[in-house]
């Protein structure tokens, strides 16, 4: 394991000895409204699965999606009960792997008192809308931009190796097509529009982006 949110666990995995990040969603018997809103994220995103895999393709500035798993027989019988094919077989969105992390967790190192750091974030805010103007252009809108989905390829000893890195947008669970109702916000980054599920329009990624920064 070497994340973990509020809806999932994201494992590391190798194949071919290439590491790859695997997101599962939480089940949660005790907590079933919990579990009902993380596999409807899985749902929703499996339906958009072939496009954001092929768009995830066309930019270095975000983190590849390779493969959605999201067998609905399997999910069903997971909520009936049955752990054993909820670990051998669950809904499964595999990613490649940001041996770096996020750069939320870089406050934490204190990077932000470097005297450089005002660069460092607008460099992190560039390559963060390359990878949203790929995802505009293709029709979709992230609706989760924040800090903790800006990504590292590499891990960092000082805040000034970012610069020679690229930043990259993950974790595109929340993502719709443009003019779709949003159904996931993260209240600190969101705009008031997601707050009254207007259609989902870039600009909420804007304004995301600009709370985030």
């Amino acid at each position: 394991i070497i994340g973990e949110g509020g809806n999932s666990f994201v494992l590391r995995g190798v194949k071919n000895g290439i590491n790859y990040a695997i997101k599962i969603p939480k089940i949660d018997n005790a907590n079933m409204s919990a579990t009902v809103s993380s596999l409807n994220l899985f749902r929703e995103l499996s339906k958009e699965a072939i496009n954001l895999v092929e768009i995830t393709s066309k930019s270095e500035y975000l983190v590849r999606i390779y493969a959605v798993y999201n067998d609905l027989t399997n999910i069903k019988e997971i909520m009936r009960g049955d752990p054993f094919l909820y670990l051998l077989s669950p809904p499964a969105i595999i990613m490649e792997y940001m041996a770096g992390g996020s750069v939320l967790s870089l406050l934490s190192k204190g990077f932000n008192y470097s005297s450089n750091w005002e660069e460092i974030v607008a460099k992190i805010g560039l390559d963060i809308a390359y990878a949203l103007r790929t995802l505009h252009t293709a029709g979709y809108v992230h609706l989760d931009v924040k800090p903790s989905n800006f990504l590292l390829p590499k891990e960092v000893t000082n805040p000034e190796e970012i610069c020679n890195i690229k930043v990259k947008l993950g974790d595109l669970g929340s993502a719709k097509r443009i003019r779709e109702i949003p159904t996931h916000l993260t209240s600190e980054y969101a705009p008031p529009e997601q707050y009254m599920a207007y259609p989902s329009m870039p600009v909420m990624d804007v304004f995301s982006l600009g709370a985030s920064l």
